[in-house]
């Protein structure tokens, strides 16, 4: 009966123990997860705002440990029987007694807001996948506000905006006094073209005044023609 009970209590006492926060758990100098994390341990997770993706922390104390890859498993019920949903890797296990993590899970991973689910640590022992510790999870949708996240975009676009004047005033400005400023006029009136010399032929342009040997030339020549014209 001694053995018996002894066997029947082997299990439990060797049984690992996984915890959940929304935040890092607080682990002592050996690994082994505080009074306070413990207490403060949460079944529930919160999503990011958008629901796409929740950040879980877990602490778990792994039952008899092996050197070798461990496995973070969900499991979803189907027809009556567990089937693994999703599973983590983690190659470099070194075989620590306790294990202290973070795991980024995402929507388009099949994990759904208001969902919970089953998971355990496993780790591959003889060929046969043994579990070291299990818990149970609850993803709960973001209580951030829509309009909230509208704010901080518009937010975003108004620092874009104002770099993107900042940016703007680094560009030398055009001088408004050089940029509608007249052509430059000459100073007094414009120069006149010189006049040609030499004889000109045909009628003497208004504005020239006649020489005054033309006028002298005319009377010389006025009463020779009368005389021609007498004697014929």
């Amino acid at each position: 009966m001694a053995l018996l009970s002894v066997l029947a209590a082997s299990p439990a006492a060797y049984a690992g123990e996984l915890l959940l926060g929304a935040e890092a758990l607080e682990t002592d100098g050996s690994g082994k997860i505080t009074k306070a994390a413990k207490a403060g341990a949460v079944k529930e997770i919160e999503a990011h705002p958008g629901n796409d993706s929740w950040t879980v922390h877990l602490w778990a104390r792994v039952d008899n440990p092996a050197v070798g890859p461990l496995y973070l498993e969900f499991y979803r019920e189907r027809n009556g029987k567990q089937l693994v949903a999703h599973r983590e890797e983690f190659p470099d296990f070194a075989g620590d007694k306790y294990l202290a993590l973070a795991v980024e899970l995402y929507r388009s991973d099949g994990f759904r807001a208001g969902e919970t689910l089953d998971m355990a640590i496993v780790q591959n022992v003889g060929g046969r996948d043994a579990v070291k510790a299990k818990s149970k999870i609850t993803f709960v949708p973001s209580t951030v506000e829509e309009a909230e996240d509208e704010e901080e975009a518009e937010d975003e676009f108004a620092d874009e905006q104002d770099e993107h004047d900042d940016l703007g005033d680094d560009e030398p400005e055009e001088d408004a006094s050089s940029a509608h400023a007249p052509d430059a006029q000459p100073d007094g009136p414009p120069p006149v073209a010189p006049a040609k010399k030499g004889c000109s032929v045909g009628n003497v342009a208004p504005d020239v005044a006649p020489s005054p040997w033309y006028w002298l030339l005319a009377l010389v020549a006025f009463p020779r023609r009368r005389r021609v014209v007498a004697r014929g």
